[in-house]
């Protein structure tokens, strides 16, 4: 058997990384077989790729009630951007506490925004993921306020002033898991009990 040996050649742009710098992507075919290991490099019996199955509306929601970490997705006027939060889910909406000069609070008020949430286990290459998407708005309500506190107040990992809560009420909650057999709910690491 013989192989095409292709160069390695240096990205066209010059301010680009250098070939073997770190970040960099080698673009080289690979000659490796992969048949047979997992993404983490262990041997598997079948190493088959497994089937995305939709999760109903109760399952989504049961897996967004039990998180306590997620993403918002959102546009600025210079792109858009992916914000890691902390959150809970009151009533029918998943409520989280940012600064008013955030991203979030500067463009997520008034705004359609995306919130996902997802698990992932490498080693028997199976996940989930659950998106929740609807327009924010900024909860100043004492009354809705009082009922988030009692509720579960979302609680910051990161430092500073988080006054704003912003609310996103779902319009629509969609997910999908990859693999049968297996509930998400009950292999989730840490789970929120209310």
């Amino acid at each position: 058997m013989r192989f095409l040996v292709i160069p390695h050649l240096p990205p066209a742009h010059p301010r680009g990384p250098a070939p073997n710098a770190p970040g960099s992507r080698d673009q080289r075919p690979s000659t490796a077989r992969c048949r047979g290991r997992s993404m983490v490099g262990t041997p598997t019996e079948e190493a088959a790729v497994q089937e995305a199955i939709e999760l109903t509306h109760d399952q989504c929601e049961r897996l967004l009630r039990a998180g306590i970490t997620g993403r918002v997705a959102l546009s600025t006027p210079d792109g858009p951007h992916i914000v890691p939060v902390n959150y809970s889910v009151v009533g029918e909406a998943v409520v989280l506490r940012t600064s008013p000069y955030s991203l979030l609070g500067t463009y997520g008020r008034g705004a359609m925004l995306a919130f996902e949430v997802d698990g992932v286990d490498h080693e028997r290459w199976r996940g989930w993921s659950v998106v929740a998407r609807g327009r924010a708005s900024a909860v100043t309500d004492p009354v809705e306020l009082e009922q988030i506190h009692e509720t579960w107040e979302p609680r910051p990992w990161a430092a500073g002033a988080r006054h704003l809560h912003l609310r996103i009420p779902w319009t629509e909650l969609s997910g999908r898991q990859i693999g049968a057999g297996w509930d998400p709910l009950q292999q989730l690491p840490v789970r929120r009990a209310v």
